[in-house]
């Protein structure tokens, strides 16, 4: 297996993605291979579009965790190629604080 470059960009809001916290420059074609998030309330939901905006035709990810506030986190890592997102990322929280995106351009 090769090295790759990776990136990670934080959220804690919905929103489009950052290439770095705070910078206002969004991700554009990018593979995602691993998501971190804490939950700030019970049954925290993430979902990952694939595109500047929550369309549910787009979702490419969506999982649910946390039984409570701070408890449960959340740490996926997604095998081989990753995740495409051709079109930039869009990600929508509900009862999550934080959520840290493990990507590559």
């Amino acid at each position: 297996m090769s090295p790759t470059d990776v990136k990670s960009s934080t959220i804690t809001s919905s929103g489009r993605v950052e290439s770095y916290t705070g910078s206002g420059s969004y991700i554009a074609r990018a593979r995602l291979f691993a998501v971190n998030a804490n939950p700030s309330a019970a049954e925290a939901v993430i979902k990952i579009y694939n595109g500047t905006s929550a369309v549910a035709a787009s979702i490419v990810f969506q999982v649910k965790f946390g039984s409570a506030a701070e408890t449960d986190g959340l740490d996926i890592y997604i095998p081989q190629n990753g995740i495409l997102c051709p079109a930039g990322i869009y990600v929508a929280l509900t009862n999550c604080d934080s959520c840290t995106l493990v990507w590559q351009a």
